[in-house]
């Protein structure tokens, strides 16, 4: 399916406003994947990369350690599973440095 230019106006709308790329392509009708790259056209400049939260990164910590795999938590925040595996490893070294300090 070729993107239209009420796509594309939609689409920068939802960009500017920091709508995040899983909501755009559920009412696009496209997957992630593909909006990452039509933004990446429409504004020459590589895909942006997500700021986590304090709540966010402590909501992920949390539900891996209730048992949640990376994917399933992944899915929830609508980023992939290596975003999560990334995210985890990085803050258990940081407790790690903490209880060493």
């Amino acid at each position: 399916m070729r993107w239209t230019e009420a796509n594309d106006d939609y689409l920068r709308a939802c960009v500017d406003e920091g709508v995040p790329y899983p909501q755009i392509a559920a009412h696009l009708g496209r997957t992630p994947s593909a909006v990452r790259c039509r933004v990446y056209r429409l504004y020459n400049r590589a895909p942006r990369k997500r700021q986590w939260s304090a709540m966010g990164i402590s909501d992920v910590l949390r539900l891996r350690e209730l048992g949640l795999t990376c994917r399933e938590i992944g899915d929830l925040f609508g980023v992939s599973r290596a975003a999560i595996a990334k995210l985890v490893q990085r803050h258990a070294l940081d407790r790690h440095a903490d209880r060493d300090g």
